[in-house]
């Protein structure tokens, strides 16, 4: 091993990224692909949300006839630009001052360019690397990416977990706004010629099935707004919250359930009521089904020498998007422990298990394509 994913790490983690403001980490990158002769291009997905720069495309060509692509975002939770102080303990990395390390998502960011540092070298199907912007804050760069060529499997390094587990579904989620309409009068001289609108909010939440069900799909309610003073009957309130589930007909599920409690609420009070669904916020379920892509992820993961498994994600991830875009798609996890907080921590051996995983991948899926030429 060179180290160079160490040393990598540790120059990513002394750039401040936090979500919209990418750049430093952007220009490191792209000057250290620019050293191995790895083409790159930043694209247009910072005027449309917001990031002071595009999501990073490299391409390594391959001399195979397959394409993966390997995605990891370059922003952070951090709040400001101060640089976080690393320490090495045990072969453990944190920070040692009141800033976020930035191994989420950092830790895969150096693991993948030192990876295509020694693939660079060898025989390899051609590899997309994407490095995204503003993750963090759901204003995804993942989801602006406009890859030109066919992409036979594409590979997220992102969320919480051990290196060797992989995550074949992850939740798709869906933003609502329920909004009553009442009658405004006055409360105390003729409180009966109102219908409360807060009134019939509070109803319709308390007969939602808030939380968790046994498929694992949710629904929460985030906000609750309305009235205008203490003596008036309030004509308007509005609910909004959200549902998430592993598949379309689960969310379907979960806002089934919230029109016909908002139209029980609204019957019982007077008020009139409009569920509005906000989909341009929102995003489709990710599921692979384990297919192909968990096989490759699984033999890789034996070849690098390191364990395998396969657990569900419970949020919502660049692999979101990029399945919606009708790529056959896994999460990887690169290693890192107790992400968006000062006490965040990868181990040394952690980012180098993450760099050889990439490696063993574009070795899987080189043998695949050198078996189907042959037939």
């Amino acid at each position: 091993m060179d180290g160079s994913e160490i040393k990598l790490f540790r120059s990513l983690a002394s750039i401040p990224s936090p979500s919209g403001r990418e750049r430093g980490v952007a220009e490191f990158i792209r000057k250290e692909l620019g050293a191995m002769k790895i083409p790159s291009i930043i694209d247009g997905a910072g005027r449309k949300n917001g990031s002071d720069t595009g999501n990073l495309v490299a391409t390594l060509e391959g001399e195979k006839d397959l394409t993966i692509m390997f995605t990891s975002h370059m922003d952070t939770v951090a709040e400001d630009m101060t640089r976080p102080k690393l320490v090495e303990r045990n072969g453990i990395l944190r920070s040692a001052n009141n800033a976020i390390m930035g191994a989420d998502a950092k830790a895969g960011t150096a693991a993948l360019i030192s990876a295509l540092g020694y693939l660079r070298k060898k025989s390899h199907p051609t590899i997309i690397a994407a490095f995204t912007t503003r993750e963090e804050e759901g204003m995804m760069g993942a989801k602006l990416l406009s890859i030109k060529r066919r992409v036979d499997y594409a590979f997220v390094i992102d969320d919480e977990g051990k290196v060797g587990s992989f995550a074949a579904r992850a939740l798709g989620y869906l933003p609502f706004a329920v909004s009553f309409k009442g009658r405004a009068a006055h409360a105390a001289t003729e409180p009966e010629k109102g219908r409360n609108a807060i009134a019939a909010a509070a109803l319709f939440v308390r007969s939602l099935k808030i939380g968790k069900n046994s498929r694992g799909e949710t629904l929460n309610i985030g906000t609750i707004s309305g009235g205008t003073k203490d003596n008036v009957v309030p004509a308007d309130a509005v609910v909004t919250g959200e549902v998430r589930a592993f598949e379309i007909g689960g969310i379907e599920r979960q806002m089934k359930h919230v029109r016909e409690a908002a139209e029980k609420a609204g019957a019982s009070t007077g008020c009139s009521y409009t569920v509005a669904e906000k989909k341009n916020a929102g995003s489709y379920p990710f599921n692979s089904a384990g297919g192909r892509i968990a096989e490759i992820a699984r033999k890789a993961a034996v070849k690098a020498g390191i364990g395998f498994e396969l657990r569900d994600m419970y949020a919502t991830c660049e692999a979101n998007f990029l399945c919606e875009k009708g790529y056959d798609t896994i999460v990887m996890r690169p290693g890192y422990r107790n992400p968006h907080s000062t006490s965040e921590s990868i181990s040394v051996s952690e980012i180098r298990n993450c760099r050889n995983l990439i490696i063993s991948i574009s070795e899987i899926v080189s043998g695949i394509a050198a078996g189907s030429s042959q037939k």
